[in-house]
């Protein structure tokens, strides 16, 4: 569908044509997404209920009728995210055959589908039959669990077909840090330099999983061996700092949020449409959309904590590199491959999950110049007093 917009213009061109065009989508996605909610809302959840819950018991009814409602919302959402993959396949970002994406994602959305289902269906029992307390601690466990399954989900992939990195295959700059951290590590198992036979979309950095640092078999290839040993030391810093464990613990706090907001609408929105008095599948909407909202603030909370991050590990991998030209040379090579501007539009950047190539370039270069005069200054202070002591 996108094909014909990649066939001309130089590399620089493609990436912004390509930001812009999932910028676009992404924004449109947000749109349809809210106005699928507001719909479903303002009485389409109630008109589909109508067919099936009249001569049925409350329970049956709710499960039978809430399914017809979650699938226009996942219909909305299919489109969409259907339209970014073809986008990431045109321009050859994901090399994978469509049918080949289509089974990646295909049980995720099943799995969506009825869990949300489900989750719904309890929702609409707990607030026909308990207080506001009971339905908000149904609505926070069901987010946190999903988040949960998620993150193993992630953990698992990262896992299996995983192997152990020959000797071959270690850039030699890590020689020496590999030992430093073999060393360091305490209990009977040893984390290891793992590789992962994954190949789907763009480009990631080598991440740890547990005790162990997995490498994609993309990164693998695509890396030089001064950019994947930066990727590494990025990860065994991670790891250091347990930023993934402190990520997922930020990510469920925020994620708590859902369940104010619902009530915020339910208790306005909802009571116009009858609630407390009565309790029907188009109250259920108005939970959603609370906590879509949530997500998005969730969304933008973590990407501008991620920004902060990188720019912190960064600098932390240059002093252990003692250098900052091979981040840099990691830096590039992710950009390329995921089809990143170097220098973004300010607005695409306030949404994005790292900062740009020319600002986190820029930081590191300065951060490195910094911290390389402060060790000359402290070097030089050091002689002056052992010339001071050797005087004396």
């Amino acid at each position: 569908m996108f094909k014909g917009f990649f066939k001309k213009g130089d590399r620089e061109d493609k990436f912004r044509l390509y930001s812009y065009l999932d910028f676009l989508l992404a924004c449109l996605s947000r749109l349809a997404e809210f106005s699928a909610l507001a719909i479903l809302c303002a009485g389409l959840a109630d008109y589909l209920a109508g067919f099936l819950s009249d001569s049925a018991a409350f329970w049956a009814g709710g499960l039978l009728t809430i399914g017809p409602a979650c699938l226009v919302l996942a219909a909305v959402m299919a489109v969409f995210a259907g339209l970014r993959g073809n986008l990431r396949g045109s321009c050859g970002l994901d090399v994978r055959p469509t049918l080949v994406r289509f089974k990646s994602v295909a049980p995720f959305w099943v799995f969506g589908f009825f869990y949300l289902w489900l989750v719904s269906w309890a929702m609409l029992m707990t607030m026909r039959g308990g207080g506001i307390v009971l339905w908000a601690a149904v609505l926070v466990v069901s987010v946190w669990v999903l988040v949960l399954l998620a993150h193993q989900f992630k953990t698992m992939r990262l896992k299996t077909d995983s192997r152990p990195m020959t000797d071959e295959e270690i850039p030699a700059e890590l020689n020496g840090i590999l030992a430093n951290w073999a060393s360091q590590q305490k209990g009977a198992v040893k984390g290891r330099l793992m590789t992962n036979e994954f190949f789907g979309a763009g480009l990631s950095l080598p991440e740890y999983v547990g005790r162990d640092v997995v490498v994609t078999k993309k990164a693998l290839a695509v890396f030089r061996p001064a950019g994947l040993a930066a990727g590494v030391v990025s990860a065994l810093v991670s790891q250091m700092l347990r930023l993934n464990r402190n990520m997922l613990i930020l990510r469920l706090a925020i994620l708590t949020m859902c369940a104010p907001i619902s009530m915020v609408l339910l208790y306005s929105f909802g009571f116009m449409l009858g609630y407390p008095a009565f309790v029907k599948v188009g109250h259920l909407p108005l939970i959603w959309l609370g906590c879509w909202l949530g997500w998005q603030a969730c969304r933008l909370v973590m990407s501008f904590v991620s920004r902060l991050l990188r720019h912190r590990l960064n600098l932390a991998v240059a002093a252990i590199l003692s250098g900052a030209d091979p981040l840099i040379s990691a830096i590039s090579t992710m950009a390329a491959y995921n089809y990143v501007p170097w220098e973004p539009a300010w607005w695409l950047s306030l949404t994005a999950s790292q900062p740009s190539p020319k600002e986190q370039t820029a930081a590191l270069l300065s951060g490195w110049s910094s911290l390389a005069r402060e060790a000359a200054q402290a070097a030089e202070a050091e002689k002056k007093r052992q010339e001071t002591n050797s005087a004396s």
